[in-house]
């Protein structure tokens, strides 16, 4: 199953794939940088800055320029964007190549990084076709702890079973 997934949605066209979390708050910003920090990353700004950067000090990098934060995720390079401004930030917006999942190993990290973020920020996560934020491919659901796959009929198929236990299933339960 994995590998037809594969084949129907990370096909390698030029295109990208996006994550998107919806409703949230400068609280689940924090909780997504200390998230990014504890991992390898790398911030692109235009101006000179002094990693790691709390919230508040990216807002105001983010008035003057723009910035973006990339962090691996096994052999996932995710691409965190900051269209935000000091009044509305209510929507995190990540990318990734589908070059970067293109075997069970991929799909199972790209699953599991999905979960984590779900389980970390308490909200739904859902991984879409590039700038098709209703297009869904695969979610997070919080309220039922599970990871579905949208198939080309729209029915969600759960697939929560295809991911190890992980520490952060206690941990912030």
């Amino acid at each position: 199953m994995i590998l037809k997934i594969i084949d129907r949605e990370f096909k390698i066209d030029g295109s990208l794939r996006d994550i998107y979390i919806n409703n949230v708050d400068k609280d689940h910003w924090e909780t997504l940088l200390q998230y990014i920090y504890k991992r390898e990353y790398q911030i692109s700004s235009s101006i000179n800055t002094c990693p790691p950067l709390e919230f508040n000090a990216l807002l105001e990098i983010v008035k003057r320029s723009g910035i973006d934060i990339s962090f691996k995720s096994k052999n996932i390079t995710i691409n965190c964007h900051f269209f935000i401004n000091s009044e509305n930030y209510s929507e995190i917006e990540m990318d990734f190549s589908p070059k970067d999942v293109q075997s069970n190993k991929d799909f199972i990290a790209l699953i599991s990084l999905v979960k984590e973020l779900g389980i970390i920020l308490k909200k739904n996560v859902n991984v879409t076709p590039e700038n098709l934020p209703e297009s869904k491919i695969i979610s997070y659901l919080c309220s039922e702890n599970k990871v579905v796959y949208y198939n080309e009929k729209h029915e969600s198929i759960d697939i929560t079973s295809m991911l190890p236990d992980t520490e952060l299933d206690q941990t912030y339960r």
